[in-house]
């Protein structure tokens, strides 16, 4: 209880605001306070989480660009990881995952075939599984092994890196203005079903109240409305970061679609298939093709693709498989760039296999100037492609902030209903 203390004050205070408004008995009431004391332990998880999630949100985001800037001054692994330790202070859960890292960069401790960078990196990638994360740490391990300037590489990372951080706090703005709004709604539910009472003549108004019907009716609705609430706050918790972790299932879903896609299905199913690949391309693309682009800076097209297949799964790693076998056999042609994902017809997707044919097509003179403007396209496609996920989401949040004011009108509804039959004399009061 001493955990929950401002909370249960609220509580309390709700409690007997609404004994006010409503009239209601012991047993009404209790169910209603069963019920929020029942909910408080989710919605003190829901506050914390969400301070957790912000803070680690800027963390990340911290480490990553100081690993970036400091790469591009120190240039080595060893030094860049002190940098980032002077950020935070030994005792946060980052700080002592820093000095973890530089004791295996120092030492080699639990290191299998001398990865001794990717271990100690995958510490940090354990504590935050980013994608953005994991592919600057896959990106500093190679150029870590091979050496060489890495100004380009470094610039686009950067670059992404602040264009992703403005979309992620956009975002939380957002739902920040949406979970206000159903606080609101909330609120003008509760006042609408109570003003739509204190409407009715008093001595009317007493024989309503006074009803069993009226009692229990009510106490449902109210439980239904902070649940509602509280199912909302929950759906506007999470993490900050860019994770993708999908089960088994998942993974099945993916590949079974796919399969169908490729088989030409058709129907409902087929469509259903098609729509679903869709998205997950539209997700899994601009991330493929901001590592092609990175991998381009210093080898061919053929041999970037090659090298990216170790950061896909599933079904587009198969797609990939296929590009690659139909460039090795003709290597001049533009049919092999076209037929990537082809079933889908994602304009930005041909547009940007049509940019990687263009790269490998030309001339080396011109490929730095068709670089930057496949980089620019891409970060394009992948602003976009992260925006209408985040819309989507918000969008699914704003329908259930509209649940309060349906229940509502159903219970003045109801109300009216229950008052005719008193009216009438078709209500037995006991």
């Amino acid at each position: 209880m001493k955990k929950y203390f401002w909370e249960t004050a609220i509580l309390g205070v709700f409690l007997f605001a609404l004994r006010s408004m409503f009239s209601l008995r012991i047993i009404p009431l209790s169910c209603i306070g069963a019920a929020g004391f029942f909910l408080l332990p989710v919605v003190d998880r829901c506050i914390r989480r969400n301070n957790e999630t912000r803070v680690e949100f800027f963390q990340v985001t911290a480490y990553m660009e100081q690993l970036l800037c400091s790469y591009k001054r120190l240039g080595t692994i060893p030094p860049v990881i002190a940098d980032c330790s002077r950020l935070y202070p030994i005792e946060s859960r980052i700080g002592y995952a820093l000095q973890q890292v530089l004791y295996i960069l120092k030492t080699g401790e639990g290191v299998r075939n001398n990865a001794i960078t990717e271990t100690a990196l995958k510490k940090i990638e354990d504590l935050y599984p980013s994608r953005r994360l994991r592919m600057i740490h896959i990106f500093l391990c190679r150029a870590e092994e091979t050496g060489g300037e890495r100004e380009e590489e470094l610039d686009i990372l950067l670059q992404d890196l602040q264009m992703w951080k403005r979309r992620v706090l956009l975002f939380q703005k957002k739902k920040e203005y949406v979970r206000r709004e159903s606080i609101v709604a909330t609120i003008l539910s509760i006042l609408l079903c109570y003003l739509s009472v204190r409407l009715i003549p008093w001595n009317l108004r007493e024989r309503l109240t006074g009803t069993d019907l009226f009692q229990y009716s009510t106490s449902v609705v109210l439980i239904l409305l902070v649940a509602a609430e509280v199912i909302l706050m929950h759906r506007l918790t999470g993490s900050w970061l860019d994770i993708q972790e999908l089960n088994a299932a998942d993974r099945r879903r993916r590949t079974k679609c796919y399969r169908r896609v490729k088989s030409g299905g058709r129907g409902i199913a087929g469509y259903l298939a098609g729509k679903f690949c869709q998205k997950e391309v539209e997700k899994e693309f601009p991330f493929w093709l901001l590592s092609l682009t990175l991998y381009l800076q210093q080898e061919g097209v053929y041999q970037a693709i090659k090298m990216c297949r170790t950061q896909q799964g599933e079904f587009f790693d198969e797609e990939v498989r296929g590009l690659l076998d139909a460039i090795y056999e003709n290597p001049s042609s533009l049919q092999p760039y076209l037929d990537f994902f082809k079933e889908l017809e994602l304009p930005e997707l041909q547009t940007g296999m049509k940019l990687l044919y263009a790269v490998g097509s030309n001339s080396r003179a011109d490929t730095g100037r068709q670089l930057r403007f496949l980089v620019e396209q891409n970060s394009i496609v992948m602003d976009q492609s992260e925006r209408n996920r985040f819309d989507s989401q918000i969008a699914g949040m704003a329908f259930i902030k509209q649940i309060p004011l349906i229940i509502a009108c159903a219970k003045v509804v109801f109300d009216l209903l229950l008052l005719l039959m008193i009216t009438m004399g078709r209500y037995l009061i006991i």
